[in-house]
């Protein structure tokens, strides 16, 4: 008796109800058209019409019914197993996310990977993204309860914006690794220095040839250090992307939490076409640094 009520409330729901309001009404409208016209006009016209679109609203009305049962009992399963714990502030790590082996690994080689390099900016950009996407979970959930059918390609969209942070992130961290800040230092001390002695040989006509090693020496330092410096804007853009996507998935939060019960399509294809937006130019810078790098 319990689960019947369960099934009755969802289906005289107002999520399930908005939908398939028009339905009904159009086969309120066809019976209407026999009742006026009589039995001839049934079962020329509105009989027909109102079997039809009576049956399918039927069956509209179940299918959302079902999707809405799943939608809840989804959402009460991840609470309950606890796939993800919503970090409390953006200091604090949130737990890998269990509900995906392969996120949860890529989340836990990257913290590592730049935690062992020191790299406090790619830890910082890798927490803000991964704060923003947790944070995002749970509006997700409420809102595939009350709106399903309005929201059911944002939740796929805010996992592959999340995925694609995930990536640029790790090719930000294939190039820290490359950029070593003390060799830098290093080498522009070095270039100083060289500086410095091809100039005093110069004024010593006998210290040609030894002036002219210094000089490819200080032209191989140089080219280093350029390349190096190249790299390091790489990965500037490459942590720029990242909190791109976290800004992306940001807004997705706090448009679905301003979201009325009867949100508009215009809200919805808004957050949907942001989130393209910012996974298609990470893809792009992507492929740029890729393409110069080759």
């Amino acid at each position: 008796m319990e689960k019947l009520r369960l099934w009755l409330a969802l289906a005289l729901g107002r999520q399930v109800l908005k939908y398939v309001a028009l339905p009904y009404a159009l086969s309120a409208i066809a019976l209407g058209l026999y009742r006026v016209s009589g039995p001839a006009g049934f079962a020329a016209v509105g009989g027909w019409i109102f079997i039809c679109i009576f049956i399918a609203s039927l069956a509209l009305h179940g299918l959302l019914t079902v999707n809405a049962a799943f939608s809840q009992a989804g959402a009460a399963e991840l609470d309950r197993r606890g796939r993800y714990r919503r970090p409390r502030s953006r200091s604090e790590w949130a737990e890998p996310l269990e509900g995906d082996p392969e996120l949860a690994q890529l989340q836990e080689s990257l913290k590592n990977g730049f935690a062992s390099i020191k790299s406090g900016e790619g830890l910082k950009a890798l927490q803000e993204l991964v704060y923003e996407f947790t944070q995002l979970q749970p509006i997700l959930g409420r809102r595939r309860e009350t709106d399903p059918l309005a929201v059911a390609h944002i939740p796929a969209l805010a996992e592959e914006t999340y995925r694609q942070g995930l990536s640029v992130l790790e090719d930000a961290l294939d190039l820290v690794r490359s950029v070593d800040p003390p060799d830098m230092q290093r080498l522009g001390a070095e270039i100083t220095e060289l500086e410095k002695e091809i100039e005093s040989l110069r004024r010593d006509p006998t210290q040609e040839r030894r002036q002219k090693i210094r000089e490819e020496r200080l032209a191989s330092h140089k080219e280093r250090l350029e390349m190096m410096k190249q790299q390091q804007l790489r990965v500037d853009e490459l942590l720029h992307q990242s909190d791109r996507c976290g800004a992306s998935l940001h807004r997705t939060r706090m448009e679905l939490a301003a979201l009325k019960a009867d949100s508009s399509e215009e809200s919805v294809n808004s957050v949907t076409a942001t989130l393209r937006l910012t996974i298609n130019q990470a893809k792009g810078v992507q492929e740029e640094l890729k393409r110069l790098g080759a």
